[in-house]
């Protein structure tokens, strides 16, 4: 003798699968979607670390390239928005242009010096996006002596 309950799954039965089988669904798709966008966070905060790097090593190389000859105490520099303008740039007397990466927004640069001496580094202030850094460096040739940056 055969029950109805052998000929398969009720209605019900059938219902509660389909919801668990969603709400197994939405979970994944929630912690996929996390993921990703943690994924894309860290991108982002790594091409920002790659210009700051960048930025770095191009200003530092930069004035350590600099090689301004012991009597020259009138030394100037300028610089644009994402530019360094350096004279006496691998000793010669005439000014290179550094080119910063993209997005590196010069704020301030100044000459680092004693009073009326000639100056011995460069201090730049730039920006990132929102974020500020700054990078000092020495020139290639600079007065003897204690020298601080």
């Amino acid at each position: 003798m055969r029950t109805d309950w052998e000929d398969g799954f009720s209605f019900i039965e059938v219902l509660v699968s389909l919801l668990i089988i969603s709400l197994v669904g939405v979970v994944l798709y929630a912690s996929f979607s996390t993921g990703f966008r943690a994924i894309e966070k860290a991108q982002t905060e790594v091409r920002t670390a790659v210009r700051h790097l960048q930025a770095d090593h191009l200003i530092r190389s930069a004035a350590g390239a600099v090689e301004i000859p012991y009597w020259v105490t009138d030394y100037e520099m300028a610089a644009g928005e994402n530019t360094l303008d350096l004279p006496w740039y691998e000793g010669e007397k005439e000014s290179k242009t550094v080119q910063l990466p993209e997005g590196v927004i010069i704020e301030k640069s100044e000459l680092v010096r004693e009073d009326g001496k000639a100056p011995f580094g460069i201090r730049i202030q730039y920006k990132i996006g929102k974020r500020e850094y700054a990078a000092s460096a020495p020139f290639a040739s600079f007065p003897a002596g204690k020298v601080k940056l």
